[in-house]
């Protein structure tokens, strides 16, 4: 019989991740476009603005939704349109929000983080068969359900600490 023993320990201070603990904080938005008139408040999105605002607030980071569930996402993405068949600005912006909002933000100190769920767009259909995921808005509650080519799902509930946890008789 072999066993094999492996463990890993986290370095007390690593520079790559020390930033986010000195950050103390940061602010999440969610600004998720949805269909032609989502894609225009891309376009007219003020960054100047929020980078302004942002820095008054004294966050050391921004995450960002880059995109969610209807399919729609705030920059463009050429790999995305060639798989899925639309035409750039069709489900993409052509602005490429993430980077302006970087280009504000880093002068004042502020880094940018960027968040799009594992499987997304759970609306688009033509976005799941391109991608071989089941089809429909309620796809995303097949949990448990291994999609061909993509990683286990894991589904999660509340701790009664407040923290997440797997459901009960969860593995790996």
């Amino acid at each position: 019989m072999l066993a094999l023993t492996c463990s890993t320990q986290a370095e007390l201070s690593n520079p790559n991740t020390d930033w986010f603990s000195q950050a103390k904080y940061g602010v999440f938005v969610h600004f998720l476009p949805s269909g032609k008139a989502g894609l225009k408040q891309v376009e007219q999105f003020d960054v100047k603005a929020l980078a302004g605002q942002l820095e008054e607030m004294g966050p050391g980071y921004l995450v960002l939704t880059l995109g969610q569930n209807s399919g729609y996402f705030n920059s463009p993405n050429a790999a995305y349109e060639k798989r899925t068949g639309y035409a750039p600005g069709e489900r993409c912006a052509t602005r490429d929000l993430p980077l302006n909002l970087c280009q504000a933000l880093q002068p004042k100190g502020i880094r940018l983080m960027l968040y799009l769920p594992c499987q997304t767009p759970n609306e688009d259909a033509r976005a799941q068969t391109a991608f071989g995921l089941a089809q429909g808005p309620e796809s995303h509650r097949q949990a448990g359900r291994a999609h061909p080519g993509h990683g286990p799902q894991l589904r999660c509930r509340r701790r009664a600490s407040g923290t997440l946890g797997r459901s009960p008789g969860e593995t790996g």
